[in-house]
């Protein structure tokens, strides 16, 4: 094994042409693994602008997280065999890599977030601020958000949680090496093997009990690191013909481009699936770790290898750009146009390349005293700390908005939980169908005519407003996150199967209810297993009723409100309502007639015929509190408006 290993720019004398990179004589340093980085931060950086093609773009990160296994694995085990490992040393340039041209993006993003960020959502970025500067921040996103789901995008620093990770890896791993070089010196492949298949087992039980959990703490982690480590620690390994190589290599691309196409946030992660790019980044650098191929020489591309050493600028700038931009003109991720895609891209390298080569470049290169190092690096992290504190102390400096837009504002900041019955009757992020309780739930008053309410988040916020009209009905509720009813396995998770499992096959063929009130996010895809769940109710004798999704915005319809008194403009937030949501609502009444069954169009309730819609209430509150889902007034409004149009009427139920 190489003592150390050389992060240094290649030198531009070592090219044998211009558009190639070559590596020294020495093989210190390689330029496929910067073309890896390429990789793995184009793919985050596109699934963040939201390129639907790339919908599994976040195992990007899975990539980095072997790469730097293997660097700072090969760094650490090289010194310890030179007998030369100092960890004050290695932290020292953990600190000069890693923390320079982090606060000077922290800094940035403050300054930006002041004009762009309203009280609530910049009160919360202060306190992620404090955690990203004492690398907490996965353990801050863990108990705030989820990085896959809608919840997470509006959280500008929230990309910081795989710096923690790292940063709380590399704070054990050195220790941990030099006991187990103490205990058991000719053990050291077997002790990172032994960690490495405990995190993963951990990973695999922990995303089918709490994939949120599993996604963002270390311990569930850290075998995709000790997977670098291990290549690194294993020098005995290796691939001598080139061929091998070559196809090694380019099995290793295709498990990461395989899942960057394949996967998507419906895919339970970390655990088994993050498995294929995990190899696959593993492959690409033990294929070529004792000598290249025409894969690597293709990956020496010089374009490729300079996105690779500015990857880490690269990473920090992107996701803080998206997410003020979406606040700044109120759209979301998905609805970006060509235009605004390109326009970020090419923000986001300017500002990459400035920061790689006046912030990253001279403080790694910086000949200051190890004394002043670690005491700006403290002094800097205490500062931001007290400075994301303050902030969240101050509420988010609400005197910089108007009060009426503070007061629309908050409701970014819903709190649905109570009118969803979350923890009970919907089962959120965090619950499982063993917190979902039959005699709570489905309790019935046998004097009175029974609904079930059934369906995904779209029927959680039906459930307050039908409870307040539909006062001489027995309402029970049985819903999920992302949990579409129907008699085959649903497509959501393991619990929203068993709920549909426990409602359709045990449930309902021993209680029967009269009605049958169905609510979802429907889309064209929908329509068999809606069309099989009629015809399976109206076999035993119940009606169906289903409702479709109220209007959908391009984003958040608070945050639109909101800029649109900011620009005094009140056209504002109708000019932002999804026309898709119109022509879905006609076609699921369509089909809905087709089969049978009464269609409650919740759209109508709040559109009529016209182009555009109720979006406050009669005191000004807004009727829905994100792109689509309502608030408990628009939820009694929709509710209301219904039920007087004869929607849940039981005199004449349609069959």
């Amino acid at each position: 094994m190489t003592a150390t290993l050389n992060l240094a720019t290649p030198a531009a004398t070592n090219a044998r042409s211009w558009w190639f990179v070559h590596a020294p004589a020495d093989g210190a340093y390689r330029p496929d693994i910067d073309a890896l980085r390429a990789v793995a931060v184009g793919l985050v950086i596109l699934y963040h602008l939201g390129i639907d093609r790339l919908a599994g773009g976040f195992v990007g990160v899975d990539v980095f997280f072997v790469i730097s296994g293997f660097l700072i694995g090969a760094l650490i085990l090289g010194e310890m065999q030179a007998g030369r490992f100092s960890i004050v040393r290695f932290y020292e340039r953990r600190i000069r890599r890693i923390f320079p041209a982090l606060i000077a993006v922290l800094i940035a993003t403050t300054l930006l977030g002041w004009y762009g960020l309203y009280p609530v959502p910049f009160r919360n970025y202060g306190t992620s601020l404090a955690a990203a500067a004492a690398s907490l921040s996965n353990l801050y996103f863990w108990q705030t958000s989820g990085y896959l789901a809608g919840v997470g995008t509006s959280r500008a620093l929230l990309h910081t949680w795989s710096l923690a990770v790292e940063e709380q890896f590399y704070i054990l791993f050195p220790p941990f090496m030099i006991l187990v070089r103490r205990l058991a010196p000719g053990r050291t492949v077997l002790a990172i093997s032994a960690v490495a298949l405990l995190s993963f087992g951990l990973a695999v039980v922990g995303v089918m009990r709490d994939a949120n959990t599993a996604f963002y703490l270390p311990h569930t982690r850290a075998w995709e690191l000790l997977l670098g480590v291990l290549i690194a620690a294993w020098p005995g390994l290796k691939i001598a013909r080139p061929w091998l190589r070559a196809a090694l290599a380019l099995t290793g691309l295709a498990l990461i481009a395989g899942a960057a196409i394949f996967y998507n946030s419906r895919t339970p992660f970390p655990g088994l699936a993050a498995l294929p790019p995990c190899l696959g980044a593993a492959l690409v650098i033990l294929a070529h770790r004792d000598g290249g191929s025409w894969v690597s020489r293709a990956m020496t591309f010089r374009p490729f290898v300079f996105i690779g050493l500015i990857s880490y600028s690269l990473y920090l700038w992107h996701w803080p750009l998206i997410v003020l931009y979406r606040e700044y003109f109120g759209v979301d991720t998905e609805h970006f146009t060509r235009t605004a895609r390109a326009v970020l891209g090419v923000l986001t390298i300017g500002l990459s390349i400035f920061s790689w080569w006046f912030v990253e470049r001279p403080f790694r290169r910086a000949t200051a005293s190890r004394g002043v190092v670690f005491g700006l690096a403290g002094a800097a992290a205490v500062l931001t700390v007290a400075g994301g504190l303050l902030l969240t102390a101050a509420n988010g400096a609400p005197g910089r908005y108007p009060p009426e837009v503070i007061r629309l504002a908050s409701y970014l900041e819903y709190d649905s939980r109570p009118q969803y019955r979350t923890g009970t009757c919907f089962l959120g992020a965090r619950e499982t169908f063993s917190d979902f309780p039959p005699q709570v739930c489905l309790k019935r008053d046998p004097g009175r005519p029974s609904a079930l309410l059934l369906g995904d988040s779209y029927g959680a916020h039906l459930y307050a407003g039908l409870a307040d009209t539909l006062k001489d009905r027995s309402l029970l509720q049985a819903t999920a996150r992302g949990c579409k009813p129907s008699l085959r396995p649903p497509s959501g998770d393991e619990d929203c199967r068993r709920l549909a499992h426990y409602v359709f096959e045990t449930y309902l063929p021993q209680h029967p209810v009269d009605m049958l009130i169905v609510s979802a996010r429907w889309m064209a895809r929908d329509r068999p297993d809606l069309g099989d769940l009629i015809d399976w109710a109206h076999a035993r004798g119940i009606a169906v009723v289903v409702v479709g999704a109220p209007p959908e915005y391009d984003s958040d319809l608070p945050s639109l409100l909101a800029r649109g008194i900011l620009a005094k403009d009140p056209g504002f937030a109708p000019s932002h309502l999804n026309p898709a949501s119109r022509r879905t609502d006609a076609m699921m009444a369509a089909f809905v007639a087709q089969r049978g069954a009464r269609y409650a169009s919740a759209y109508s309730a709040l559109c009529g015929g016209g182009p555009t819609c109720e979006v406050r209430s009669d005191d000004g509150a807004p009727l829905q509190f994100d792109y689509g889902h309502l608030t408990r007034d628009g939820s009694e409004l929709v509710a209301r408006r219904l039920a007087a149009g004869g929607a849940f009427d039981l005199s004449s139920p349609r069959r």
